[in-house]
């Protein structure tokens, strides 16, 4: 087995002390040795242990062996039940959150911490979701339960009966050097380029590089709190956004959480952001035209079609950004969705972008997604695939046409430039890494017109550079 391989070489090549942590003291000598048997058999060889009380693990053991993490505590049951309700709550689509479906969440998010004040060593899960379940309908009291609330109570009995009590590997890694929305970690040996990495502040992190002796991530949120020497712990999940139809007319950022002053959008689902675009058998010809309000562009050129991509270049200040709004505008009255992400434009034109959408009366039937300059050079990099083509190609399964603005992609391939400088990744033609004409091929080859078999939306991007 591949995790017991890294223990054995982690006491082989390091040292021989384990750090085992017991939610109480092991008083009985044959308690103390049962356990270090355990390692022994485990390690293949004599190990000490270093024993540590911590009454938050409730019951059982976890043992930190060089870059991996044992843990069949109970604490880390009730994580791993979390994390399946949160799956499966992740799929299940809603329009509206009522005021009970948001103080059950509340309750159920605080419910770990309150079973250490009860029992906390004869704790089951079977207690666990009686409790659950008791304090839920407590707090709801009268008034009608929904069906968010029933469906998350129902997730939770499914999730206990499935999951079996086990033990849990866990990758970790170390803090080596933080900066300018990188970090370098050593160790996580388990790791997977472009797995989400969790820090203690609770910033999440995406793998970009695998070394031999280290690994880059690139920060998703502030690097506030991170130094060296922090324990980072791989998730084993990738990154994925919210999509849905609640995210009309709304402002929200890279990752799909609005910043717009008004409620939270409720997702109708969550999707990886990174997706094999459709093949030449799922495509339609691009047939149908779409109008972008300028006349020498809509009359005395071939029109621009629903599903085509086509890029705007120009000089600075020529009114590229212009044209693409007017072809947004354009779209009043028509059943074409709207998709503006603004990749590093100043604050002062995003605001004025969007007043001119508001003014013009298609606010209603455009997402616009902001990163700002200010913003980590990681939230700049995936806003046109987490809030561009990902919310769009949401749309797009649904039968419904998309006009995708990326305003604008010279902007973004800056950006790139500076990750992949600071990932020490050897710079290219022009001082552009190699693969920047990747990266936004990859992009733009996700936009297409689909047959009728597969919906026969279509998603086109104008992108001014």
């Amino acid at each position: 087995m591949r995790t017991v391989q890294n223990i054995r070489d982690a006491l082989a090549t390091r040292s021989t002390t384990i750090d085992v942590t017991l939610p109480y003291e092991l008083t009985p000598p044959q308690e103390h040795a049962k356990l270090l048997n355990t390692f022994y058999a485990l390690a293949d060889k004599e190990v000490d242990l270093n024993i540590i009380i911590e009454p938050k693990l409730i019951a059982g053991v976890k043992a930190h062996v060089g870059d991996i993490v044992l843990d069949n505590s109970l604490a880390a049951q009730l994580e791993a039940l979390r994390d399946e309700v949160n799956k499966s709550l992740e799929t299940f689509t809603m329009e509206e959150m009522t005021d009970i479906d948001t103080r059950t969440n509340e309750i159920l998010a605080r419910f770990t911490e309150k079973l250490a004040t009860d029992d906390p060593l004869n704790v089951s899960s079977d207690v666990f979701v009686a409790k659950s379940v008791n304090r839920v309908e407590e707090k709801v009291g009268p008034q009608p339960s929904s069906l968010r609330t029933r469906y998350l109570l129902k997730e939770i009995r499914d999730s206990a009966d499935v999951l079996k009590h086990r033990m849990l590997f866990k990758s970790v890694g170390t803090v080596q050097h933080v900066g300018n929305g990188v970090a370098t970690l050593s160790g996580l040996p388990l790791v997977h380029l472009e797995e989400l990495v969790v820090f203690p502040n609770g910033t999440q992190g995406m793998v970009l590089n695998l070394d031999r002796n280290h690994v880059d991530v690139m920060l998703l949120g502030d690097d506030m709190g991170i130094r060296g020497g922090d324990l980072t712990q791989a998730t084993g999940r990738r990154l994925s956004v919210p999509v849905g139809m609640g995210f009309l007319g709304r402002v929200v950022n890279a990752l799909g959480e609005a910043i717009d002053e008004q409620r939270a959008v409720i997702p109708s689902e969550y999707r990886f952001v990174e997706r094999i675009a459709p093949g030449v058998i799922e495509r339609a010809p691009v047939d149908t035209p779409l109008y972008t309000g300028t006349k020498i562009i809509d009359a005395l050129l071939p029109p621009l079609g629903r599903g085509q991509r086509e890029l705007i270049i120009g000089d600075r200040q020529v009114g590229k950004t212009t044209l693409a709004l007017d072809a947004i505008l354009t779209q009043r009255g028509t059943d074409v969705k709207c998709i503006y992400v603004s990749i590093g434009q100043k604050k002062t034109s995003v605001l004025s972008a969007v007043k001119t959408l508001r003014d013009g009366g298609v606010m209603n039937q455009t997402t616009v997604i902001v990163s700002s300059p200010d913003d980590p050079p990681a939230l700049r990099y995936l806003a046109p695939y987490t809030g561009g083509v990902t919310l769009a190609e949401f749309y797009l399964d649904q039968g419904m046409d998309v006009l995708i603005v990326y305003d604008d992609l010279s902007k973004h391939a800056d950006t790139y430039r500076e990750l992949s400088l600071l990932l020490r990744r050897p710079p290219g033609r022009e001082a552009y890494p190699g693969d920047i004409f990747y990266l936004h091929s990859r992009l733009l080859e996700r936009a297409c017109r689909l047959n009728e078999e597969n919906g026969g939306g279509a998603a086109s991007p104008p992108c001014p550079s």
